[in-house]
């Protein structure tokens, strides 16, 4: 299941709770929501994220919890308000380093 393309038109969207709805792809228009500042994504399908989710600077929450994803995009070390990051509950095989001393929580 995809998200809607009519919803990346929300520009003024500050807070995005899409958890619990098999969502297996988040497109690349995800960048264009430029107000987040709380997504959370947790108890998808997600195998992997675009990296224009570092396109988000002022998302302060990223929940990704219990999906299906094994890396994550590098750009996210771009969020520099990024202060909660839920990874658990994924088959993660390498977290980029850079993205970890730039976090202050990472669950």
């Amino acid at each position: 299941q995809n998200i809607s393309s009519d919803l990346y038109g929300l520009g003024k969207l500050n807070i995005l709770d899409l958890s619990q709805n098999s969502i297996q792809k988040i497109e690349t228009n995800i960048g264009l929501l430029q107000n987040l500042t709380d997504l959370n994504l947790d108890g998808n399908s997600l195998m992997n994220l675009p990296t224009e989710i570092g396109l988000l600077k002022k998302l302060t929450s990223l929940g990704l919890s219990n999906n299906d994803l094994k890396t994550v995009p590098k750009k996210v070390s771009l969020v520099e308000n990024l202060s909660v990051l839920d990874l658990s509950g994924n088959q993660l095989q390498n977290i980029f380093s850079d993205l970890c001393k730039t976090k202050q929580e990472l669950l």
